[in-house]
């Protein structure tokens, strides 16, 4: 669900989009496994997940890293195994003498292990590179001149007919938020989700496209004031 909703438009594609699922949703397991070790990863049921990221002051993500790190030679034999099955297709042929069969088979690994990657970084590169470098330093930096502790809502996905479900873990995230004095930092995929931020609280960066938004602490002033 999650590979689905954050994939971006590669995913969306009618048959190139279920290959881009398979090679991200591996990926995106490892993302979401790392944070809840982490204690940063929320969902309800099998329709929303959310991840979250302190900015400021920063923490230590040590954990999130060595878990993620653990999941790579799992990984890894599902990135590899359609080049190497490949591999020991021309070796099988090579062997029986189909030796045209054997390059062709040669050839086709090598491409599909370049494939391989590319769809897997088309589809996990929106949802992990949502918020841009320098709208993070800003609002880091806003976070740091008042005092306020700043997270970022890096994954939240929910299946189509789950709005009600997405609406009731954000709100609950929102007050959560309130009560411990944190500023939020997300970015919305259009401008329908856009508004809706609003709605909640936040407000566009100053500096940006509008798409990356701040929500700070009910109880402090507004950002930029």
């Amino acid at each position: 669900m999650a590979t689905g909703r954050l994939g971006g438009q590669v995913v969306q594609a009618p048959v190139l989009g279920l290959a881009a699922r398979w090679c991200g949703w591996f990926s995106m397991l490892a993302v979401l496994l790392s944070a809840r070790a982490a204690g940063a990863c929320a969902g309800r049921g099998r329709a929303v997940v959310l991840t979250v990221r302190q900015l400021a002051p920063q923490r230590s993500q040590r954990l999130r890293m060595v878990v993620f790190v653990a999941t790579m030679p799992a990984g890894v034999v599902a990135f590899a195994a359609p080049s190497v099955l490949l591999l020991i297709g021309s070796e099988v042929s090579e062997n029986r003498g189909a030796a045209v069969l054997g390059s062709v088979l040669q050839v086709a690994a090598a491409a599909s292990f370049v494939a391989v990657a590319a769809l897997t970084f088309a589809c996990v590169a929106p949802a992990l590179h949502a918020i841009a470098p320098g709208d993070r330093r800003f609002a880091r930096s806003w976070a740091h001149d008042r005092g306020v502790v700043l997270v970022e809502v890096a994954e939240l996905a929910a299946t189509a007919d789950s709005a009600r479900a997405a609406t009731v873990l954000v709100r609950c995230l929102l007050a959560h938020a309130d009560r411990h004095h944190v500023a939020i930092l997300a970015r919305s995929h259009n401008e329908r989700v856009a508004e809706v931020y609003k709605r909640l609280g936040f407000a566009p960066l100053p500096r940006g496209n509008g798409r990356t938004m701040l929500r700070p602490p009910r109880t402090r002033p507004p950002f930029g004031v």
